[in-house]
């Protein structure tokens, strides 16, 4: 029931359907989709946030990696080497000694105006013997010193950091030196840098906020804060590396932890209400363009759809009036003569279909009309048909027993083309049987022009079974003896010759006469010429002929060298003979 309901819908409301479906589907689909990318969001946030920390942390790295290596710059110093060895061999106070110092002292402050970010440089000789370079208050306890010292002679020169808590935020970096002149490695002093951590942390930060990338950090060594951008950076712990959404007295933050290669854990915090408030206005600044663009889009189609139906309609009003009997008015045909698409293609066929469909129910029409005439001349033709051929034999037996051999043939003739057209009754015979009567009836005109008319026959017997209307050639025949044999006192020659082509005959029926125009069918059809005998004889020959096989056959009029042609052009089709109907079984 439900589906008979459907089909009964109007097309413009089935086809608007199918577009609001269509629609309403990609809309909701849109809204669904907008929800996807919150997680892949927050990953992709957290995978930018770590590609963050990691180069902060980099750069971190890097840079005391120069710290590093400056102190094995130092300690592998020719003059730093040369002149601690010395010092530990002389006696403290002594001129070599003192000289020796003097010279580390020297050479030791020109290696410190490499340094950034250090509070701090302390050369301590094998004595106890110090060098100092202050850019800051030192946050060493003096206590713990002799602790930094055996913890660098422990790691036998390699490099040692020491950690100092926020609020100080101090790196310490101790380092022993050995001798390296004769491999003994003895210890000769050790070297310690006073790093501020939060002042290269802060640089850092600056840099990172001049391209474009603002961090709110937090570095722990271990559960220890060394550095907090921030009170919340500093009161965050995430267990283990990766991100988190956590709810603070600031609103919302995600959480991302990241640890480096030095062993640090770095935090980084991000305000997440503005971005959620950056993706929900961003998700329905895309549902208002899908709820336009389907607005947009529902208003284009109603109007395409009104354009096609609108063609439609004059369609169905078309078919209506066919219907009716109306052909198409000139308005309903002139828009769609050049049309290209679908809708013109229709038109015109259906336009083309009504005009072949008049055309053949007119030509219907005239053929009905003229079969009808044929039939009526025909009954009135065979008034007591049978009383006056019996007449005409009685006069020809008359005629012989009196020798009068003219009257004879003329009436043996005449009696043979009535019995001709007293037992043909068909509307289509074959050429050998027209041209039957048409040679009686040249019989009867030679006996009364006798050396005045010369008759020619060349006829191949192949075009004997050729199909022709009934009395088709004798009426040409009667016109060219009428108009030639009887206007000329020179001889009238009639000839009667055919040819065949690969799909069509020509019969014609050729005289010496005075000719007539070769348009003449054209004038008598526009109604320049009025019809007289010839006039009528010609058109409705032409017109059984064409009724009977089409339009492309008929007659055709040429004069040329003096001669007149009616040409009789026909279709090749050969009435079928016994023998045939044999062959074909």
């Amino acid at each position: 029931m439900l589906w008979k309901s459907i089909k009964n819908i109007k097309i413009k409301n089935k086809m608007l359907s199918v577009l609001v479906f269509a629609l309403t589907a990609v809309f909701l689909l849109t809204l669904a989709s907008s929800f996807i990318p919150y997680h892949t969001y927050n990953e992709q946030l957290y995978a930018s946030g770590v590609q963050t920390l990691s180069l902060f942390a980099g750069a971190l790295e890097d840079k005391l990696d120069e710290y590093t290596d400056f102190t094995f710059r130092v300690l592998s110093d020719h003059v730093v080497q040369s002149n601690l060895s010395v010092m530990s061999s002389s006696i403290v106070g002594s001129e070599a000694w003192l000289h020796a110092a003097d010279v580390i002292d020297h050479q030791f402050s020109s290696f410190a105006n490499t340094l950034d970010h250090v509070v701090t440089l302390r050369l301590t000789t094998i004595q106890g013997h110090s060098c100092y370079t202050y850019w800051g208050r030192s946050a060493i306890p003096a206590a713990q010193l002799p602790v930094l010292t055996t913890a660098a002679r422990a790691a036998s020169g390699s490099a040692v950091w020491h950690t100092m808590p926020a609020p100080v935020s101090r790196l310490v970096l101790v380092r022993d030196i050995r001798e390296v002149k004769g491999l003994t490695f003895a210890s000769l002093g050790t070297i310690c840098l006073e790093i501020d951590l939060a002042k290269l942390v802060s640089d850092n930060l600056i840099v990172m906020q001049e391209l474009g990338i603002p961090l709110s950090v937090a570095i722990f060594d271990g559960e220890q804060c060394l550095y907090a951008a921030d009170e919340t950076a500093g009161n965050i712990h995430l267990v283990e590396d990766g991100y988190q959404m956590l709810d603070t007295d600031q609103g919302r933050m995600l959480c991302m932890r990241y640890t480096s290669a030095q062993g640090w854990t770095f935090l980084m915090v991000r305000p997440f209400d503005s971005i959620i408030k950056m993706i929900h206005a961003s998700t329905l600044q895309s549902i208002l363009l899908s709820l336009l663009a389907a607005v947009a889009a529902l208003t284009v189609g109603g109007l395409l759809i009104n354009m096609i139906l609108k063609h439609l309609l004059v369609l169905l009003s078309k078919i209506d009036r066919f219907s009716q009997g109306k052909l198409p008015e000139p308005q309903e045909i002139e828009p769609y003569r050049n049309r290209r698409d679908e809708l013109g293609r229709l038109h015109r066929h259906f336009d083309r279909m009504i005009t072949e469909y008049d055309h053949i129910v007119r030509d219907n029409y005239e053929k009905q009309l003229a079969i009808k005439d044929a039939q009526a001349r025909h009954l009135r033709a065979q008034i007591r048909p049978h009383f006056l051929y019996n007449t005409l034999q009685t006069i020809y037996l008359m005629a012989r027993e009196a020798h009068q051999e003219r009257i004879a043939g003329m009436t043996d003739a005449l009696g043979k083309m009535m019995h001709a057209s007293i037992n043909e009754r068909k509307d289509v015979i074959t050429v050998r049987e027209d041209w039957q009567i048409a040679r009686e009836y040249l019989r009867i005109q030679q006996l009364r022009y006798q050396d005045h008319l010369d008759v020619q026959y060349n006829l191949d017997k192949t075009l004997e079974t050729i199909r022709i209307p009934s009395m088709t050639i004798q009426p040409l025949v009667e016109n060219a003896v009428h108009y030639a044999a009887e206007e000329m006192l020179d001889l009238c020659c009639i000839r009667i010759w055919g040819r065949e082509y690969a799909d069509s005959v020509d019969i014609c029926v050729e005289d010496n006469g005075p000719g007539m125009d070769e348009d003449i069918l054209e004038k008598l059809d526009s109604g320049q010429i009025q019809p007289d005998g010839l006039g009528i004889g010609l058109t409705n020959i032409h017109r059984r002929i064409q009724l009977e096989f089409s339009q492309d056959y008929g007659l055709r009029i040429c004069c040329r060298d003096g001669k007149t042609q009616v040409f009789i052009h026909l279709p090749k089709i050969r009435e079928e003979t016994d023998h045939d109907e044999a062959a074909v079984g």
